[in-house]
């Protein structure tokens, strides 16, 4: 699997949207990379962004997706382009507030995934829609369950 790039929006301290390509020249060459930066610099949302696009998890808060939302705002998202077995596939990950935030309401996450399959001069189309059937699409053909990725691909710090 190679991760090719990330778009994402309001995800933890980085609201609006930020884009990240691994498609260089660099990378590409060298095959493998680093995420560096001082503390609080924003690497592992980045490893967030990538996660939860992926498999609809982020390891710091577990099932519970909608904690990755930038304060104050009310919807967030992510997506990562990236290339399995010669084929490449866009995952997109959305959350929003059904209700915003209130004293007597809890907030209501609803979330949406859709998987594409990437073709050459072909029309995208989805392979995997809803955020429970994707993350078993990508592990099908990632081969790697999200555990196996978080410790084999995302070599987060600690």
């Amino acid at each position: 699997m190679k991760i090719i790039s990330i778009k994402f929006k309001n995800i933890n301290s980085f609201r609006g949207e930020h884009y990240v390509s691994f498609d260089t020249p660099e990378i590409r060459q060298q095959g493998i990379f680093t995420i560096t930066g001082a503390t609080g610099a924003g690497k592992t949302t980045i490893l967030d962004a990538i996660t939860v696009a992926l498999y609809n998890k982020v390891s710091r808060h577990g099932k519970e997706t909608e904690h990755i939302l930038s304060r104050h705002t009310t919807d967030c998202s992510s997506e990562v382009v990236f290339e399995s077995s010669g084929e490449q596939y866009r995952s997109v990950w959305s959350c929003y507030m059904s209700n915003p935030r209130k004293e007597d309401k809890q907030p209501e996450a609803k979330w949406n995934m859709d998987l594409y399959h990437l073709t050459g001069n072909e029309p995208t189309r989805a392979i995997a829609s809803k955020h429970t059937a994707v993350p078993v699409k990508i592990e099908e053909i990632v081969k790697l369950s999200y555990d196996q990725f978080t410790r084999s691909v995302l070599l987060a710090q600690g």
